[in-house]
C-alpha cells in the first residue's frame, strides 16, 4: 500500500492587497497609508494552518490509508524543476522524488497557505471599502515515482472584519478575521480531499 506523506510548505508573510482603479502615484499613496497595517501583517503568525496537516492525516487514516507526517516544511523552491521530458499536463512543476528516499513515502500531499492578509478596494487614492481578511490555501498530491498530480485544490476565503478595524498597533479585529479566514480555507481543502 502506498504511503502518503503530508507536508506543509513555508508560511507566507501577511500583506495588504489593494485592488481597483489606481495609478502609479495612487499606489504609492495607498501603500504609505497602509504601511502600519502592512508592517503588522508581515509578522502575522499563520502557523495555525498547520492543523490542516493533522486533520487530513486523521481523515485519511480513518479511510484505511497509510499516512506519515513529513516533519518541518517542504519548500518547493528547494527541489529541482521537472525535466523537460517529464513536463506535461498533470505533472508537478518540481521533482519531489528525493522525499521518497529520505522520508520513505510514495506520495506527497503538499499543503500550502498561498496568501494571507487583507484586501481593500480603491478608486485612485480613496478607499472604497473597509479591509476584509483573506486567506488562500491549496493542496496537491503528487506520485513521487512519476511526478503525476493525483489531486489538487485551491480555496480562497474572505472574511469581514468586525468594526472597528483600524486599531494600531495590534489590530485585534483584523487578526481575528484573518484567523477565521485561514480556518475556512484550510477546512475547504480538507473537505475537498476527505469529503
Amino acid at each position: 500500500m502506498a504511503i502518503i506523506g503530508i507536508a506543509v510548505a513555508p508560511m507566507p508573510k501577511g500583506d495588504t492587497y489593494k485592488s481597483g482603479a489606481q495609478g502609479f502615484l495612487d499606489l504609492a499613496i495607498n501603500a504609505a497609508a497602509a504601511s502600519d497595517l502592512t508592517t503588522h501583517l508581515e509578522s502575522f503568525d499563520s502557523r495555525a494552518f498547520q492543523q490542516v496537516q493533522l486533520q487530513l492525516a486523521d481523515k485519511l487514516k480513518a479511510r484505511g490509508l497509510t499516512v506519515k507526517i513529513v516533519p518541518g516544511v517542504v519548500d518547493p523552491a528547494q527541489y529541482p524543476e521537472m525535466s523537460s521530458s517529464s513536463k506535461g499536463k498533470y505533472i508537478a512543476l518540481r521533482d519531489y522524488s528525493a522525499l521518497q528516499r529520505s522520508d520513505g513515502i510514495d506520495r506527497l500531499l503538499l499543503l500550502s497557505l498561498d496568501q494571507v492578509g487583507t484586501s481593500r478596494t480603491y478608486f485612485g487614492f480613496a478607499p472604497t471599502s473597509p479591509p476584509i481578511a483573506v486567506a488562500k490555501a491549496s493542496g496537491q498530491m503528487v506520485d513521487l515515482k512519476t511526478g503525476k498530480i493525483l489531486w489538487s485544490t485551491s480555496s480562497l476565503r474572505n472574511q469581514s472584519v468586525t468594526p472597528p478595524w483600524d486599531q494600531p498597533p495590534s489590530y485585534p479585529n483584523i487578526d481575528s478575521a484573518i484567523a477565521t479566514a485561514i480556518v475556512g480555507a484550510g477546512n475547504a481543502v480538507v473537505s475537498d480531499l476527505a469529503y
